[in-house]
This record gives structure tokens, C-alpha cells and sequence, in this order.
């Protein structure tokens, strides 16, 4: 049989009348007038090539090639029914894997209670975190959707969908007792202070604070230069370099290290979460983003 030659709708009248043993009380149960189930009817027994149901007396009975058609009809239909069926998510009975990418600051600010979250909700999910210095070329961009979350500091190209978490500033932050802070630095003053410069790569190039120095005819002395923010507490504690960091990262630093205010109008930045547009229906996915909105304080998935 030529599969192009299915019809659903003739098939739910066969069921029904198979089910009844009356084409009026099929039709009754179908909304639909007796002739155009007759004529559905008529049309199944030409498709199947046997009369499928014959009377007897009042009733309409099914032939033995009826009788071992109506089990697969009801599992055609079945199935039919669920393909069409909205999908649900149960993290308590999924198995999967998510993937997220972040930076370290990302990692110590906003994982910790995503991955808590994805602990709790069922024994089968999982979270794996690549680093963003680590992915190939492109960048998120370049991975085609493979990761389910991107946490970044920038704005992210169409087709992903970006949902700002907050907005940040900087400080300088420097160990305790520190005696460029006796009184607060001038922006020569701060300029001139030994440096640690966070630069993921390596490659120590400047960042907005060294673009907000530059449009005040200053350049920093950058003494250091690490990959990750993690470095910078035991790093400042043991000598006189100082940093600047997002103000998050030094509530988290604890008192290993204290927070200054830049002698300057400092730069800004909203840190987003963002997703490729392919995962916007996905369920799984909209109860994961869902979960890290509500970790990172920003309210409901979209």
C-alpha cells in the first residue's frame, strides 16, 4: 500500500464504527453526519479491499480482516495522537545533558546555584560548563547551537535570544590596609599603581577600563597579567598590585581583599544569558533556562 494513499480521517471513522457496530451512532460520536461516515466507510473497504464489516441483524460486525486491522488502526491513531500532542518535560524522569559556557567570573557568580538546581531535579540531568576561551573559532556563534546557555558580557549575533541577568560596574580592590587607599587615589594616582590585568587569553590587551584611562590621556601600569579572575585574591593579599574587577567579584572575595571606588566614571556592562533560537520550543530547554533566570534573580523563562 502506497503510503501517500493514507487517510487519518477515514481511519478515525473506521475505528468508530468498528467500535460502535453502527454507522449512526459512529456518526453521533464523530459530530459528523451519518452519510459522510457511510462514505467514509465505503471508501476503507475499497482501500482495504474487503468489506470489513458486514451486518447482522441490527449490528455491523467485523470481519476477520477487521478484527486484525483494529488493533493497528487504534495504534496508528495512537501514535498519531502523540506526535501531535504538546511535549512535556519532567526533570524528575529525564535523562539529559545540558551544556553551558562561561567564563570563570560567570562560573563563581551564577553557576553555582544553576548547578545546584539541575542537582535537585532529577537523578538523570546533568550540567557540563565549558570554558568561552576554549571553544573553537566563532565562539558560540560558530557552534551552531550546541550549547543549551551562554552567559556573556557582550551582546550575542541573531539567532540568539539574549535575556540581560543584571547590570554591573567596577572597583579596585587591593589587600587590606593597602597605602594607596589612606585617602582615595586621584586617576594619575590610580593609573600609576602596579596592576593585575585579567585577560582570558592571555594576550593582555586592554579592556574598558584601560578605553575609559585613554579617553583621559592615562595608561595603566600593568604589572601582571593572569587568565582568570580566581587568581586575583591570594595574588593581591601577599603584595601591593591592585585590580579592577566587576563589584560582584569582590563582595565574593570576601576579606582577603577590599573594594575602592575608581577615581573615575567607570565603565559599565550588562551581563546577558542567551540561547540559539532553535531551542526556543524546546521544553527541556525552557525549564532549563527557566532555571538559570531564577538562579541568577532575573524572573521566568521567557
Amino acid at each position: 500500500m502506497d503510503p501517500r494513499r493514507l487517510d487519518i480521517p477515514l481511519l478515525v471513522a473506521l475505528q468508530a464504527v468498528l467500535r460502535e457496530g453502527s454507522v449512526t451512532a459512529a456518526a453521533a460520536r464523530l459530530h459528523r453526519t451519518q452519510p459522510a461516515v457511510s462514505a467514509a466507510l465505503a471508501r476503507a473497504r475499497a482501500l482495504f479491499g474487503d468489506p470489513l464489516l458486514v451486518r447482522s441483524g441490527a449490528r455491523l460486525v467485523p470481519t476477520e480482516r477487521a478484527r486484525a486491522l483494529a488493533p493497528r488502526i487504534d495504534a496508528a491513531l495512537a501514535g498519531v495522537a502523540g506526535l501531535l500532542a504538546p511535549e512535556g518535560f519532567d526533570p524528575a524522569r529525564a535523562e539529559r545533558r545540558f551544556l553551558a559556557t562561561a567564563n570563570d567570573l560567570s562560573e563563581m557568580l551564577l553557576l553555582p546555584a544553576l548547578a545546584a538546581a539541575v542537582a535537585a531535579a532529577g537523578p538523570g540531568l546533568s550540567l557540563v560548563l565549558r570554558s568561552s576561551e576554549a571553544l573553537p573559532a566563532g565562539g558560540p556563534e560558530g557552534m551552531e547551537g550546541r550549547m543549551d546557555l551562554v552567559y556573556a558580557g557582550v551582546g550575542l549575533p541573531a539567532p540568539y535570544v539574549t535575556r540581560v541577568l543584571f547590570e554591573e560596574g567596577f572597583v579596585v580592590i587591593a589587600r587590606p590596609g593597602h597605602p594607596a587607599f589612606a585617602r582615595p587615589p586621584s586617576a594619575e594616582g590610580f593609573a600609576a599603581l602596579p596592576q593585575v590585568l585579567v585577560a582570558p587569553r592571555g594576550d593582555g590587551g586592554g579592556g574598558p577600563i584601560d578605553e575609559a584611562l585613554a579617553r583621559r590621556g592615562l595608561r595603566r601600569r600593568v604589572a601582571v597579567v593572569v587568565t582568570r579572575f580566581a587568581a586575583l585574591p591570594a595574588m593581591l593579599a601577599a603584595s601591593d598590585l591592585v585590580a579592577c574587577v566587576p563589584s560582584r567579584f569582590a563582595a565574593l572575595a570576601g576579606g582577603a581583599v577590599e573594594a575602592h571606588p575608581l577615581p573615575f566614571d567607570g565603565p559599565r556592562f550588562l551581563m546577558r544569558l542567551g540561547w540559539h533560537r532553535r531551542h526556543e520550543g524546546d521544553p527541556g530547554h525552557r525549564w532549563l533556562r527557566g532555571a538559570a533566570l531564577a538562579a541568577a534573580g532575573a524572573g521566568a523563562a521567557p
